[in-house]
């Protein structure tokens, strides 16, 4: 994922998964706020949208996000094992009890919708998803 990557204007990242598909993820207000802060805070040139604390500055890997993720994980008191898949549950199983349609929170997590009947009554965009999240004020 690179800096360039975000459109500041409508709130995006274009972010590629596993298998090379790339998809639209929307920043909320303070996700914009903090994601600002930290580029603003950068002492480096790299292009990555994340990278490494310490010099020699590089493209952040899975497993530093794995291990920073126990480290705070290990400053608490939570038992469970966390990983970046847990994020993942949770986001949908709370996206999903606040109310959110099935076909619009699998499309939030990069599932194709032309695997679900949904689509031949509603076809998802990244804009009608964007006016629907924005439209609830939980989100």
């Amino acid at each position: 994922m690179y800096s360039n990557h975000i459109d500041w204007t409508n709130k995006t990242i274009v972010v590629t998964d596993s298998r090379g598909k790339e998809r639209v993820v929307f920043l909320t207000v303070l996700a914009e706020k903090h994601l600002k802060n930290y580029l603003l805070n950068r002492e480096d040139n790299l292009k990555n949208l994340f990278v490494t604390e310490r010099r020699p500055y590089r493209q952040i890997g899975h497993r530093a996000i794995q291990d920073e993720i126990a480290n705070i994980v290990r400053r608490t008191t939570i038992s469970k094992s966390i990983t970046p898949r847990t994020f993942r549950e949770t986001f949908s199983r709370i996206m999903l009890e606040k109310g959110y349609q099935s076909n619009i929170v699998e499309s939030l997590l990069g599932y194709d919708s032309k695997s679900s009947r949904s689509e031949t009554y509603f076809v998802i965009t990244n804009h009608n998803i964007w006016e629907i999240i924005h439209s609830r004020p939980d989100f």
